[in-house]
C-alpha cells in the first residue's frame, strides 16, 4: 500500500480543495472593480450608501457563522453589493414583511441547528438598520434593496441573474 503522500489522486484532490476558492476572491476582485466604476460614473443616489450598505450585509452575513460556504459569500459580498447599486433604479422586486425576513433567517443555517436567546435580538437589530438605510431611499429602491438582502442569505453561493 502506498503511502498517503504518494498517493497521486489523493494529492491531486488536495491541491484542487482550495483552488475554487482563489477562482472566487479573484472573480470577485475583478467584477467588483468594474462594476464599482461603473456605479461611481452613473453617479446613483445609493452609491453614498455603499458603505452602510455593506455593513448591513456584513452583520447579517456575521451571524451566519464560519465555514466554506459563508467563506465564499465573504468573497462575493463586494462584488454582489456592486451589483446591487447597480441595479438597485431598474431592479423588480416582489415585497418582502419583516416577518418572512426573520422566519427565513431562523430558519437558515446556523440557526435551525442551535438557536440561542440573543439571535432573535440580533436579527431584530438588523432588521431595523436595514428599514433606517430603506428610509433614505425611494420605495422601489428601499423594496429591491431588501429583496436582494433577502435573496443574498437563501441561496448557498450567491449568484445574481
Amino acid at each position: 500500500m502506498l503511502e498517503e503522500d504518494s498517493y497521486p489522486e489523493r494529492l491531486a484532490e488536495e491541491e484542487q480543495a482550495t483552488y475554487w476558492k482563489v477562482v472566487i476572491r479573484r472573480y470577485a476582485e475583478a467584477y467588483e472593480k468594474t462594476q464599482m466604476q461603473a456605479n461611481d460614473r452613473n453617479q446613483s443616489i445609493p452609491t453614498r450608501l455603499r458603505k452602510q450598505i455593506q455593513d448591513l450585509f456584513a452583520k447579517r452575513l456575521e451571524m451566519r457563522g464560519g465555514g466554506s460556504i459563508s467563506w465564499g459569500m465573504w468573497m462575493y459580498l463586494p462584488g454582489y453589493l456592486e451589483w446591487v447599486l447597480g441595479h438597485i433604479e431598474s431592479g423588480k422586486s416582489q415585497p418582502i414583511s419583516d416577518k418572512e425576513l426573520s422566519k427565513t433567517w431562523m430558519g437558515s443555517h446556523p440557526f435551525d441547528l442551535n438557536p440561542d436567546s440573543s439571535t432573535e435580538k440580533r436579527l431584530t437589530e438588523v432588521i431595523t438598520e436595514l428599514k433606517r438605510t430603506e428610509a433614505k431611499l425611494p420605495t422601489t429602491q428601499a423594496q429591491f434593496l431588501r429583496s436582494e438582502f433577502y435573496r443574498f442569505f437563501l441561496k448557498e453561493t450567491p449568484s445574481s441573474n
